[in-house]
This record gives structure tokens, C-alpha cells and sequence, in this order.
């Protein structure tokens, strides 16, 4: 499957209706950002549990102080995006490529970095019970 570029207008619809159903019983809405590549967005404050991104790709976002909670991110590349003071409580990388993000202050307990690639990211003050990095390789 070829990766798209989301567009911000597109980006904000699929976030609006992502919170409807957040706020019903829909326990299977999940956002699905998958195959898209996102250029600086700001997902900020937002509620975006349960999101999953299949090789998409993000650049320059913004997730500060962001609900993540059980969100996959799968086979994704990462560059220069801020999580500080997100909740990333059981939240799943695999595969990624994570390149200059920063995840201080982070609730990372049960986070898991799955044969990942990880390179000048900041790891200050998080919460890290439980947090697994399995078969990855880091440069700090």
C-alpha cells in the first residue's frame, strides 16, 4: 500500500470524528492513521487513545500532554516529534524508526519498543515501571 500525505484539513475531520466516539460506547473506533505521512501536526491535549499508525510516517508533531494510551504505532518512522508529558501507558512500538523525538516527562509504564531504531531521543523524568526495550538499538 503506497503512504499518502494527510492533509491538516483531512487530519482535523478524522480527529473530530475520533472524539464523537470516544465520547459514545463505539469501543471499536479507532483512529487509523495508517499509510499517511504527517508533516507538523499538533495533536496536543488531545484524547487519541487506542490510535494506530501502520508505516505511516511523522514528522515535526506534536503530541505534548496527549492521551496515547494503548495506541500502536507499527512499523512507523518518527522525526522530531515532542510526547513530552504524554500518556503513553501501554502503548506499543514495533518496528519503528524513532529519530530526535522527545518523550521527557512521559508516562511510559508498560510502553513497549519492539526491534526498534532509536536515535538522539530525550528520556528525562518519565515514568518508566514496566517499560521494555526488546531486541532495539539505541543511540542517546
Amino acid at each position: 500500500m503506497k503512504i499518502e500525505i494527510l492533509s491538516k484539513e483531512k487530519l482535523s475531520e478524522l480527529i473530530a470524528e475520533h472524539k464523537e466516539f470516544i465520547g459514545g460506547d463505539d469501543v471499536a473506533a479507532k483512529l487509523d492513521l495508517s499509510y499517511y505521512e504527517i508533516d507538523d501536526a499538533d495533536f496536543s491535549n488531545l484524547d487519541m487513545q487506542d490510535l494506530y499508525f501502520q508505516k505511516s510516517v511523522l514528522l515535526n508533531s506534536q503530541f505534548t500532554s496527549c492521551s496515547l494510551r494503548d495506541a500502536k504505532f507499527d512499523n512507523a518512522i518518527l522525526k522530531s516529534c515532542d510526547f513530552r508529558n504524554s500518556d503513553l501507558h501501554k502503548v506499543d512500538f514495533i518496528k519503528c524508526e524513532i529519530f530526535g523525538c522527545n518523550f521527557s516527562y512521559a508516562d511510559l509504564e508498560r510502553t513497549n519498543f519492539i526491534e526498534c531504531v532509536i536515535e538522539n531521543c530525550s528520556f528525562n523524568k518519565d515514568i518508566v515501571e514496566k517499560l521494555s526495550f526488546i531486541d532495539c538499538k539505541i543511540k542517546i
